[in-house]
């Protein structure tokens, strides 16, 4: 469909006048069926319409923009390499092994990232910047939660005890709640207290102020790179409804550093999780270059300044 198309099919309507004058009702049933005519028309047609319009509107336009940027190119054959190292370690050190519960948590937290990235990776090529940004707080806010995590691995198991009261919680408000559930809630809050069900309260045992349990609170201790907090700020700016957030446009380059340190967060949470994972020396060593090698040749091509560990 086509600026050409519209033309032509506002020109065919059989219904001239759109004013409240004469016979509007006669003139309302035959516009009602042009526009069902329309519809039936495009749906007769629409595998071969989608396929097209697909095809060519978006993939053929994301792989043009993927071959034509030298920064998304190489995050994506980073991303790639990444993944593909994590199914070499994940079903060797993971699945076949008694490992520790913090490799685990990083396990999982590394495939969250992993999704994350691809969702970045697409609305960047989609021009959808904002929804970049927005995606980006929601990876450092779990970032910083699995980093806090690893320095606190004795909290891991009551971190997914906390889910699974969430989860209850949610279900609650649905009519498939079901009594061995209403007995699981109830189980938990008598075990860890009321206040567990707060959004940090799984962190009681060491945070004892509730004021204290928060995002900041754990980033002030995990994370000590500035720029993830400049960033993190920035990015908080425009996801909150606010006049700047309603009236920016954002162009490529603004959104480069989001990319940056996302394969940053990868990097960090990678080198976790073949530390965690007792990788062997030599396998730990090789994959663990390969990729830094990447990741380094990144900052210095497209970047000012280099992120150092």
């Amino acid at each position: 469909m086509d600026r050409k198309y519209l033309k032509q099919f506002i020109e065919n309507c059989p219904v001239i006048d759109f004013t409240d004058n004469g016979n509007v009702q006669d003139r309302e049933l035959k516009f009602d069926e042009y526009i069902k005519n329309f519809t039936k028309s495009i749906y007769s047609d629409e595998h071969r319409i989608v396929k097209s319009l697909w095809t060519e509107c978006f993939v053929q336009n994301q792989a043009d923009l993927l071959i034509q940027t030298p920064l998304l190119r190489r995050a994506v054959i980073y991303f790639d390499i990444a993944v593909t190292i994590y199914n070499f370690i994940a079903p060797k050190y993971i699945k076949n092994r008694k490992s520790t519960e913090t490799a685990k948590m990083i396990s999982v937290q590394l495939q969250y990232s992993f999704q994350m990235f691809k969702s970045i990776i697409s609305l960047t090529m989609n021009g959808c910047y904002s929804s970049v940004i927005s995606t980006y707080r929601t990876l450092y806010e779990s970032f910083v939660i699995s980093s806090y995590l690893t320095l606190h691995p004795e909290l891991i198991t009551v971190y997914y005890v906390h889910a699974e009261l969430v989860n209850l919680q949610i279900n609650k408000l649905t009519n498939s709640f079901s009594k061995n559930e209403e007995e699981r809630l109830k189980a938990i809050l008598s075990q860890y207290g009321n206040d567990f069900s707060n959004e940090f309260g799984w962190t009681k045992t060491l945070i004892s102020n509730p004021k204290d349990r928060k995002l900041v609170t754990l980033a002030k201790e995990c994370i000590k790179e500035p720029f993830f907090k400049n960033l993190y700020k920035a990015s908080c700016n425009y996801v909150h409804p606010s006049s700047l957030a309603a009236t920016s446009m954002f162009s490529p380059e603004f959104i480069n550093p989001f990319i940056q340190i996302t394969l940053y967060i990868i990097d960090c949470e990678m080198t976790d999780f073949i530390l965690e994972s007792k990788v062997v020396k030599r396998e730990a060593v090789v994959l663990s270059n390969m990729l830094r090698e990447i990741f380094d040749d990144i900052n210095h091509e497209f970047f000012d300044y280099q992120i150092k560990n």
